[in-house]
């Protein structure tokens, strides 16, 4: 039994299910904590995301099969940077940042990214003590607030 899927990559399911959306301004994702509480609307996932992906490209020069490094919690960001991956045609290598720090580092070290993408001015959000210094010495690092 053969299935046919509706869609040929994550970039047609990005571009067509949002071109589906009726109320843009409509909330997409919302994450409740006891700490903060975020949303995140269809429009601002598409323009976040497609800003991330020309900014990558243009900017950085990533290109498409480049691995890229997400290290971070569950936010709203994450999801900007995830489709801002695909929609550049890289590959998003997702690190949690809960680990031990030698278990990040090790995974970074070994990633072979061309850039890494992490929250670090973020509220709450803190890199663990020694993963820092590894960004600053092997890496150019995207933080969001740089960029979006």
């Amino acid at each position: 039994m053969e299935i046919e899927s509706k869609f040929r990559t994550l970039i047609d399911v990005f571009n067509e299910s949002l071109a589906e959306i009726k109320s843009p301004d409509k909330i997409c994702l919302e994450i409740i904590r006891a700490d903060r509480e975020e949303s995140l609307t269809f429009r601002q996932l598409k323009a976040g995301s497609r800003d991330f992906a020309v900014w990558m490209i243009q900017s950085q020069g990533i290109r498409v099969g480049d691995k890229i490094a997400i290290v971070g919690k569950n936010r709203t960001d994450w999801d900007i940077a995830l489709w801002g991956v695909i929609l550049a045609g890289a590959i998003p290598v997702l690190i949690d940042p809960e680990r031990p720090v030698e278990g990040v580092i090790n995974h970074l070290r070994h990633t072979d990214s061309k850039l890494d993408c992490y929250g670090r001015r973020l509220s709450g959000y803190r890199i663990p003590a020694g993963i820092e210094g590894f960004y600053r010495k092997t890496r150019h690092s995207f933080h969001r607030n740089d960029h979006l």
